[in-house]
């Protein structure tokens, strides 16, 4: 849990996350999850597992030029797996 993944991308609706994923399928270690934005869920595309955020933030550089735009952030697994935990039904 002390690991990092790459926050790509976050959406309202799990068919635009979909898609996102489907779009850069090449991409290894591509997956979305559902969390908890504003009291709705949210669902939250996330790249590859970096061992610090230092590795992740070099990540980055490695993205498509297109995802680079999107500002990418490092978020611990720990975090992820928190809020995942949190929405579980």
């Amino acid at each position: 849990s002390s690991r990092y993944t790459l926050q790509l991308f976050g959406t309202y609706e799990q068919t635009k996350a979909e898609a996102f994923v489907e779009k850069y399928r090449k991409l290894s270690g591509l997956r979305y999850y559902r969390g908890e934005h504003k009291g709705r869920h949210w669902y939250i595309v996330v790249a590859g597992i970096y061992a610090d955020a230092g590795a992740a933030n070099a990540g980055v550089k490695r993205l498509p030029s297109d995802l680079q735009r999107l500002k990418p952030w490092p978020r611990t697994l720990g975090g992820i797996q928190s809020s995942i935990r949190k929405n579980v039904n």
